[in-house]
């Protein structure tokens, strides 16, 4: 264990070792791209900006705000990544460092894997199965509002198909509820309207009966 290590444990004090580790690991799968930061630090804001470069939109998991809740994560992401300082970067659920630097070759920074040419593909990567997991969800949707038999919104189509589709184009175990925007009776039971074809007219009887031949029949 390393003097910074030493640091951050000494800072955070007694806590659940396990439970906080669960809950930074599930944090940091959370999305594609996580960054644990400091708002006042200068490498996170350095880190930010070169991300804002490449058009990224991370999540950014703030270890300040409370400190009392920052200091035991940044423990336990010290523990998990062997580097307790931030930011500590995620990309689709892997640890890459920090800004600068990282502990290892797998993890070795922002700006080593930017200079190494494995920046875009890395991001790229982690944002394929999302991607894939709309356009699942989509082609899902379409699907069941054409073959059932009802009258299926695809507005209502889509969110049901949605959390069929993300399992299987996530490869990331992440937890997700099932929120229906409508209560499935209302249009589940309702039976299409049969359509029906105006009726004809019938056709007028021949002679017509009408008072000028009336009278020219009488004549």
């Amino acid at each position: 264990m390393d003097f910074k290590q030493s640091v951050a444990d000494a800072i955070a004090g007694e806590y659940d070792r396990e439970a906080i580790t669960a809950e930074v690991q599930a944090a940091a799968n959370a999305s594609p791209l996580v960054l644990f930061t400091w708002e006042s630090s200068p490498a996170c804001k350095k880190a930010l900006k070169l991300l804002a470069e490449t058009g990224a939109v991370p999540t950014i998991v703030r270890l300040d705000d409370p400190w009392s809740e920052g200091n035991v994560r940044r423990a336990a992401l010290g523990r998990l990544t062997s580097k307790s300082s931030v930011p500590s970067i995620w990309i689709g659920g892997q640890y890459v460092g920090g800004c600068d630097d990282g502990p290892s070759d797998d993890a070795p920074g922002l700006v080593p894997l930017a200079f190494r040419g494995a920046l875009f593909d890395k991001l790229q990567a982690a944002t394929l199965p999302l991607a894939l997991a709309l356009a699942l969800a989509l082609a899902l949707a379409l699907a069941l509002a054409l073959a059932l038999p009802l009258a299926l919104p695809l507005a209502l189509a889509l969110p049901l198909a949605l959390p069929l589709a993300l399992p299987l184009a996530l490869p990331l175990p992440l937890p997700l509820p099932l929120p229906l925007p409508l209560p499935l009776s209302l249009p589940l039971t309702r039976r299409p309207v049969p359509f029906r074809l105006p009726a004809r007219r019938r056709p007028l009887a021949w002679p017509c009966r009408t008072p000028r031949h009336r009278r020219a029949q009488a004549s």
